[in-house]
């Protein structure tokens, strides 16, 4: 009878994790030489084994200089994108695992910034020298 009840309460109670994205508001529209903070809300019991962050499917190593990963309370890990240009635009993904499974979710991210910055910035990376002056 008490290897039943244990068997129930461990099927009720624990699962394999479930975890949603979301961009953070305050950090949208997604603008060019801004910040982008990604937030995992992840429910998992038992515990976190892993989190993962990928962007078009290729890992993401948090260098703390352009890349700032939080996972200290393990449940609602972040990821820290600064300074995002055009080349940060794309699917961003997390992949978390317990000890009973996994899994995954992905946002995609566009880089917009104003026609005139655009423009801007295309003539200094690519030297050209154009510039309007009204």
């Amino acid at each position: 009878m008490l290897s039943t009840l244990a068997f129930i309460f461990v099927h009720l109670f624990t699962d394999k994790p479930d975890v949603q994205l979301k961009i953070s508001p305050q950090y949208e529209p997604v603008t060019y030489g801004n910040t982008i903070l990604i937030e995992a809300q992840v429910q998992s019991l038992p515990p976190l084994t892993g989190i993962r962050w990928d962007k078009d499917k290729k890992v993401i190593h948090a260098d703390n200089l352009k890349y700032f990963e939080n996972k200290s309370d393990g449940q609602n890990p972040t990821l820290t994108i600064e300074r995002v240009d055009f080349n940060d635009s794309g699917n961003y993904g997390i992949t978390i695992t317990n000890d009973l499974g996994s899994a995954e979710d992905h946002r995609s991210i566009q880089v917009g910034g104003s026609v005139f910055f655009q423009v801007l910035v295309l003539n200094i990376r690519y030297g050209i020298g154009i510039l309007w002056l009204h």
